[in-house]
């Protein structure tokens, strides 16, 4: 073994290994954090608050019908990624935004209309940026997920400190490149996954996902309504607990790799939550950024969490991803806005009374949280389906996929009746989907051997002798 192996394993330990490329999607943030979220320059001329007004209504817009035609058309649109058009103008829509900003910023335009313009162009670019991430996120197992999270929010967080202190004529390529990058990136990610696992087309309609829709609701109104009173100076995605929540899950993840508890990201972010509104309750400028800082930590831990939901509700139950991802950001947004208004409303009525802000204001956030947290712990688990169930098959390729779906559930049963790991359990649903050692090896990035012993690991677990006896155990019914 090499020094940079030895270095790299002390480094990631378990961590599962993950293409560069797979960071991309923290691209379309640091975007979105720049361009209307914290803008370092004023774009629209003065207008930059209702800037960030109209780019949140468009993505709302666009991932709603998004969304609907998901639903409704699911067999005609899905996947996204088979449709190189949906690529290119999310790509052209951010470019379009950046460049109708900086004519207004550099006064060829009047600001008004072209603001309204470059900020639906921008949300058009998020939202179908978002959707197509979605589906490549739903291809990927938990861990895989959550590693890959952890990179983008990393990503996105660099770029952010780095891009925003450039002055004008600087940042303008650069934000171009990166809307470029945001889509480039994926297209290659793409190209690093299994031919197998590529998203496919959608095996039907499937009910709404109303109990993890009602947790993103909660939380979302409980931060947008706790960084109000706190204040937003850091931002959302340059906040520096976006980066130490980073940190703490990748070191628990290399640690623990497979063996990664994931109820463990609600007890965190419920227990951040709680810290952010102690120092709050001092009124102090220190005290407020200390606020902001766990208040952030706690709302990136609960995204992290929701994404892999989502994604393990594609990866485990073939639901659309395009779908999930879609209603998820537009539902965040919402709550996200309506928290900001609710803590605007509460400062207005008892602005006099700080004692009394500080109670209620730190009340109505703990109380969401908690509700919340009583819904996901009422749920059985990640790999719960949520409440999400097939209601009408339309994919010609239904049987095909359903039956994948039917073996990723029969593989959990098998897998807590006989004590299997997680990561043991993977490896199960490949070898049940006739896979060599070989082929898994290099769809895990792992070496044989590694994967061999992990085989007979299995074998004994599930006191079977060969391949032939192992496929015997699948018995998927109908």
């Amino acid at each position: 073994m090499t020094q940079v192996e030895t270095l790299s394993d002390k480094l990631f330990g378990k961590a599962p290994r993950i293409p560069w490329c797979f960071a991309g999607w923290g691209f379309g943030w640091a975007f979105s954090e720049i361009m209307y979220i914290k803008p370092p320059v004023d774009f629209s001329a003065g207008h930059g608050p209702e800037a960030f007004l109209y780019y949140d209504a468009a993505t709302i817009a666009v991932a709603v019908l998004i969304a609907l035609a998901a639903f409704f058309f699911p067999d005609g649109l899905l996947p996204l990624k088979r449709r190189r058009a949906w690529f290119i103008a999310s790509a052209g829509a951010f470019c379009a935004s950046v460049l109708l900003n900086f004519a207004v910023l550099i006064g060829i335009a009047t600001a008004t209309p072209f603001v309204w313009a470059a900020s639906i162009f921008a949300g058009f670019g998020s939202a179908a940026s978002y959707a197509l991430w979605g589906e490549l996120f739903g291809c990927l197992p938990p861990v895989r997920m959550v590693a890959t999270y952890v990179a983008g929010v990393v990503l996105r967080y660099v770029l952010i400190w780095i891009l925003s202190p450039l002055p004008p004529d600087r940042l303008l390529p650069c934000m171009l490149v990166v809307a470029v990058l945001a889509l480039a990136t994926l297209r290659m990610a793409y190209r690093e996954l299994n031919p197998e696992d590529l998203p496919s087309s959608p095996i039907g309609r499937f009910s709404f996902p109303l109990k993890p829709m009602i947790v993103i609701a909660l939380c979302a109104f409980a931060f947008a309504m706790l960084m109000f009173f706190v204040g937003d100076d850091l931002g959302v995605n340059g906040n520096p607990g976006v980066l130490v929540a980073a940190a703490l899950v990748a070191f628990v993840v290399s640690r623990k790799g497979e063996d990664f508890n994931f109820s463990s990201l609600w007890t965190l972010s419920l227990l951040f939550m709680l810290v952010a509104l102690i120092p709050f309750g001092r009124i102090s400028n220190d005290a407020l950024f200390v606020s902001g800082v766990f208040g952030s930590l706690a709302y990136t831990l609960y995204l992290m969490l929701t994404s892999v939901i989502f994604a393990n509700l594609s990866f485990r139950y073939a639901v659309s991803a395009a779908w999930l991802f879609s209603t998820e950001i537009a539902t965040r947004l919402i709550f996200a806005h309506a928290g900001s208004y609710a803590g605007d409303s509460l400062q207005g009525m008892i602005g006099g009374e700080p004692s009394v802000t500080v109670i209620v204001a730190c009340a109505i956030p703990v109380v969401a949280f908690a509700a919340a947290m009583l819904i996901v712990f009422s749920s059985k688990g990640l790999d719960s389906d949520w409440g999400v169930v097939l209601m009408k098959p339309v994919s010609k390729d239904y049987e095909l996929a359903l039956e994948k779906s039917r073996l990723g559930i029969r593989c959990r049963e098998v897998a807590k009746a006989n004590g299997l790991t997680s990561r043991e359990e993977e490896i199960l649903l490949l070898l049940w989907r006739k896979k060599r050692p070989a082929d898994i090896a290099t769809d895990m990035n792992l070496s044989v051997s590694t994967v061999r012993t992990h085989v007979k690991h299995i074998y004994a677990k599930l006191n079977v002798h060969s391949s032939k006896e192992l496929l015997g155990l699948i018995e998927v019914d109908e």
